[in-house]
């Protein structure tokens, strides 16, 4: 398979969104706990033999009651693919992060819950409110692990833990740079936890949870 470029994974994934989300609806709203990006071998691609080789790695390396969660995830739900649901992670993470920098409340309604969106609501008004700016780029993920795997109901809860390299720098109303002017990349671990009800025709997850070990949105 061929590598997308950079430039177009968000646009790409904003249509594939939109795609299953359409307009939204009441029963729409109601089912929008359950689901986020959507998991499809053509969302984001990457040569089969890298791809196999990190997910692989990262089932060797997992804990015994996360390859237990696993195992019972793929008996409940055999049509989950655990590498394209790690690939769409990373792509979903930096979608994320971005849209959060740039206030884009129209994105990140699309894919969070609305408990996680209401709080990066308030982060960003607060935000607008002091007339700062925050830009933050991902330049590197330095690793990519799962945490925990638990099904609870028919609703399967993965915690993905990120560790990256990000540049991060905070502007006033004038553009000014206000901290990190040389733009020094620092390293991030962040441990997001992405939902979905397995009973549901929908294949999509949404963002349930967030926790950042170094600094805290």
């Amino acid at each position: 398979m061929e590598i997308i470029f950079l430039a177009l994974i968000t646009g790409y994934l904003l249509y594939r969104l939109w795609m299953v989300l359409g307009q939204e609806t009441d029963a729409d709203q109601q089912r929008r706990d359950s689901k986020l990006f959507e998991v499809e071998d053509n969302v984001v691609q990457m040569p089969v033999k890298q791809l196999a080789n990190e997910v692989s790695f990262i089932e060797e390396g997992l804990k015994p009651g996360v390859k237990m969660g696993l195992e019972a995830l793929k008996k409940a739900d055999p049509a989950f693919d655990f590498s394209y649901f790690l690939n769409s992670a990373k792509s979903a993470y930096e979608m994320i992060v971005t849209a959060f920098a740039e206030g884009d409340k129209e994105t990140l309604t699309q894919l969070l819950t609305r408990k996680v969106f209401g709080q990066f609501e308030v982060a960003i008004d607060e935000r607008n409110a002091s007339k700062r700016q925050l830009e933050t780029t991902v330049d590197k993920f330095e690793r990519v692990d799962v945490d925990s795997i638990e099904i609870v109901e028919r609703q399967v809860a993965i915690a993905v833990r990120f560790k990256t390299l990000q540049v991060r720098l905070t502007k006033d109303e004038s553009g000014t740079i206000l901290d990190n002017p040389a733009k020094i990349s620092t390293s991030v671990t962040d441990i997001w936890t992405f939902t979905r009800n397995i009973d549901s025709n929908d294949p999509a997850w949404y963002l349930a949870a967030t926790k950042t070990e170094t600094v805290a949105y």
